[in-house]
């Protein structure tokens, strides 16, 4: 799913792209070995939820529901209640993403992604500047954080 987008919306050549399946940790530690210096993760959502939540292998069961994960992240960025009010109402996390954005709440899968960022800079000891972009089925990208916009704009393909 992430390297259909990152072709197709963000125009990397595949030769930039390493899909990386559940093995979010794995990748990450093959490109510090290998000498890539910029990363950016773009995923679905219920992948990168995880990663946001200190997941590094995704797989469904080694992790908690992404759709819990999120109401945990969100519960801790605003006061606000109308967030956790859809959100309780939802099944899964394309559901949560495509109501939050549709309901003006953007800024809070944003946050997702800077965390997800965050936690993977941490895995590898910031060897890697980390960037997170996050779609859904479509393939859409309904979030990013500043690093991986600049990530994208620097990039000499």
């Amino acid at each position: 799913m992430g390297a259909k987008a990152a072709e197709s919306r963000l125009k990397f050549p595949p030769d930039a792209i390493i899909q990386m399946s559940n093995f979010v940790g794995y990748m990450l530690d093959y490109c510090v070995k290998a000498g890539v210096e910029r990363v950016v993760l773009l995923g679905h959502i219920g992948k990168l939820v995880k990663v946001a939540a200190g997941h590094f292998d995704t797989h469904s069961g080694k992790t908690d529901d992404p759709v819990e994960i999120m109401k945990r992240l969100i519960r801790n960025q605003t006061k606000d209640i109308a967030p956790m009010t859809y959100m309780i109402k939802v099944n899964t996390a394309e559901d949560a993403a495509l109501g939050l954005s549709k309901l003006g709440y953007s800024r809070m899968l944003d946050k997702i992604a800077e965390a997800a960022s965050a936690q993977a800079r941490a895995y590898v000891d910031g060897n890697l500047e980390i960037g997170t972009a996050i779609t859904v089925l479509s393939g859409e990208i309904v979030a990013s954080d500043s690093a991986s916009r600049k990530i994208v704009k620097d990039a000499a393909w």
